[in-house]
């Protein structure tokens, strides 16, 4: 029986996995002047997804409004806000520099799991 709730799970996983991956995405672009406000809470990051064009740099506004600790962490770049606390703010200022997609998430242990992820879409 566990053998065959293994198999299931493992189907269910790489299922979701592949239907998120599909298609086009959904995404905010960075407005003119550089800024984005984002928003991270019980298992989200508000815009999940973001648009940049090559070569802008980006301030992130990042404020958590959730009830336990939460940051902003943009992989494979120096990029992480240092929010812990309900509330608190803080400014992000990163360059993006190569056409790509960044994935973004809470690096916080068993934040991401929970669907607290998104990603950063850069374009000409």
């Amino acid at each position: 029986m566990f053998y065959r709730i293994t198999i299931f799970l493992s189907i269910l996983t790489l299922s979701v996995i592949f239907l998120t991956g599909c298609g086009d995405v959904e995404a905010v672009q960075v407005s003119d002047d550089g800024t984005i406000d984002i928003v991270l809470d019980e298992w989200n990051i508000t815009p999940k997804n973001i648009k940049v064009k090559k070569g802008q740099t980006v301030t992130f506004n990042v404020k958590n409004e959730g009830e336990t600790n939460h940051n902003y962490t943009i992989q494979t770049l120096k990029g992480t806000s240092n929010i812990a606390r309900r509330g608190v703010s803080e400014k992000l200022i990163v360059t993006f520099e190569k056409t790509r997609k960044y994935k973004v998430h809470c690096s916080i242990k068993g934040h991401a799991a929970k669907g607290q992820v998104g990603q950063i879409i850069v374009e000409e």
